[in-house]
């Protein structure tokens, strides 16, 4: 992955992620109606990044730290399909080589769906609107 500033690419180098994520369904859903969640993510996370051609000792660090709350809207059909509608709102700071700024974007419109196959699950979102981003992926309960 790659960063720009001031003219040059930088290599994003590896780093840690965390996050401790909430929600909370607001309504009972009724045999027609919708379910309702309000979402809540605290997340930070830190890397290093190089200029492009530079040795990884001549890394700066990239920090980020962000809260997210949203409300997400979906249907379960048969037991098992589950398609859903999200907005989200974020923000928190961002401190890259003694700078500090915030997101392009601090918003996010998604829509997904999760499939539950027996013990197993698998998920896909798609948000193409405000912090565009595609993310799928599969669990299994125990």
């Amino acid at each position: 992955m790659e960063a720009s500033g001031e003219g040059a690419a930088h290599r994003v180098l590896g780093g840690a992620f965390a996050a401790l994520s909430a929600s909370v369904q607001l309504n009972h859903p009724w045999s027609w109606a919708p379910f309702l969640l309000a979402t809540l993510e605290v997340s930070a996370s830190h890397a290093r990044t190089a200029a492009a051609g530079s040795g990884a000792g001549a890394s700066v660090g990239l920090t980020a730290l962000d809260v997210r709350v949203g409300l997400l809207a979906g249907k379960t059909f048969a037991d098992a399909v589950t398609p859903y509608v999200a907005a989200r709102l974020f923000g928190g700071p961002v401190w890259w080589r003694g700078d500090s700024g915030t997101d392009v974007h601090h918003y996010q419109i998604a829509a997904g769906v999760t499939v539950a196959i027996g013990r197993a699950d698998v998920h896909a979102e798609l948000a193409p609107f405000g912090e565009r981003r595609f993310v799928a992926g599969a669990g299994v309960r125990f």
